[in-house]
């Protein structure tokens, strides 16, 4: 197949899991042999990578605004960019069979591509109305609605608009029935399905340890988040500071790093962390897969200090090096939709109980290492159970089932 990506966030100035994610399917869906253009966007003054190593055809639509993902990113200037001539043309000369839009930043660019084809497209839409453009298959990674309600229309719009929605996990897949008004199960709603992201090739690629053997080395106690208000970093910042009160952090050493840790709110809360545990490990850059894998291969619990997450994919990178991982339960974060509480591959908590009780189940962890390691090797044989090739087989056989259910349509138009 040839598949158009079309996604704010991919492979420049990389700041969130959205473009780690985009360049993992990519890479993986030309591994299995189809052609991929991606169109993206990327911070004013870097340059475009017009042969990038997992796109087949990288456009990049330089924007004024980096570094978020919701209302307040350029996501007009974005669908702008998409809609100019010069890309418009090569979209139509790669002539896709299916676009991915990922989040609700592509919805606008699509319905630009897809006007562009319909007057590209007139004279034969009137001989033979089966000539489509090609259909949506939105890639919601997140339900941005749900803490910035801004979006929520677009979302909304974007689901119904599609001809199938992928989710990350089941907890967002019932929030966005919920937003179209069909979670009662008796009115009809768009095609929502969930797709587990995998662990990426470039960590799996990376041996992991043996939680047993590592157990003395594991000293860490991770937050790998990036500063932003979803994520609660001051809520792992502020666990930090009550088991320093308590004197209960022995020989651990508090370790943050994703982005953001090196912005006005990142660089306050690194400030506290460090007033507290001066031993603490501060990373404020954006950190690939060797990085990561050195981290989580020293981690002996990393917690993901959020209530609220649709996937949180540190907590499975972490698991793939053995690290256990302490999560909101209740199905509130998609990683264990694969990490099972119940099959003891993840601890899970109430993390909006209070820091002293937060505080309290971190201290009954560490000190049962037994436990950890246990935990750490499930979860690193569950991690690494589900790879790129497995996420991209699954993706391109509903993709390709949508493109033989439109050709169908189309065909059935033509002759009628």
């Amino acid at each position: 197949m040839r598949l158009l990506v079309l996604a704010l966030e991919f492979a420049a100035s990389t700041f969130s899991g959205n473009g780690v994610y985009c360049q993992s399917q990519v890479r993986a869906l030309r591994g299995l042999g189809h052609d991929v253009m991606v169109v993206s966007g990327g911070p004013e003054g870097c340059e475009p990578e017009p042969e990038h190593e997992h796109a087949s055809l990288l456009l990049q639509i330089p924007l004024p605004s980096w570094g978020t993902l919701d209302s307040s990113c350029s996501h007009r200037e974005f669908a702008a960019g998409v809609a100019a001539s010069a890309i418009l043309s090569a979209i139509l000369s790669f002539y896709p069979d299916a676009v991915l839009g990922v989040d609700w930043h592509a919805l606008r660019p699509y319905q630009a591509m897809k006007a562009a084809w319909e007057a590209t497209h007139a004279a034969a839409l009137r001989d033979a109305p089966g000539c489509r453009a090609p259909p949506l298959v939105y890639m919601n990674y997140r339900l941005h609605g749900r803490t910035d309600p801004a979006c929520q229309a677009l979302e909304v719009e974007a689901l119904g608009a599609s001809a199938l929605s992928l989710l990350l996990c089941r907890a967002d897949r019932r929030a966005a029935l919920d937003m179209l008004g069909t979670s009662d199960g008796l009115r009809p709603g768009p095609d929502l399905r969930v797709l587990l992201p995998p662990l990426r090739s470039d960590l799996a690629g990376i041996g992991a340890p043996a939680a047993a053997a590592l157990a003395p080395r594991r000293t860490f106690l991770t937050c790998a988040v990036r500063v932003a208000p979803e994520k609660a970093p001051d809520r792992f910042v502020e666990l930090v500071e009550e088991l320093a009160h308590r004197g209960a952090l022995g020989n651990l050493t508090p370790l943050i790093c994703g982005s953001g840790w090196g912005g006005a709110w990142g660089t306050s809360l690194a400030a506290r962390l460090l007033a507290a545990a001066p031993q603490a490990v501060v990373h404020t850059r954006f950190l690939g897969p060797a990085g990561l894998a050195e981290i989580f291969a020293a981690t002996l619990l990393n917690v993901h200090p959020c209530e609220q997450d649709a996937y949180g994919m540190t907590i499975v990178e972490a698991a793939s090096q053995g690290a256990p991982s302490l999560v909101q339960g209740g199905g509130q974060v998609g990683a264990t939709d694969l990490l099972d509480p119940e099959a003891g591959e993840v601890f899970v908590a109430d993390l909006a109980q209070g820091i002293p009780g937060l505080a309290a189940e971190v201290e009954r962890l560490v000190a049962d290492p037994q436990a950890l390691q246990r935990v750490g090797a499930k979860a690193r044989e569950k991690a690494r159970s589900w790879g790129e090739v497995d996420n991209a087989h699954q993706l391109a056989t509903w993709v390709e089932a949508v493109v033989r259910v439109q050709a169908a349509a189309q065909e059935r138009e033509s002759s009628s």
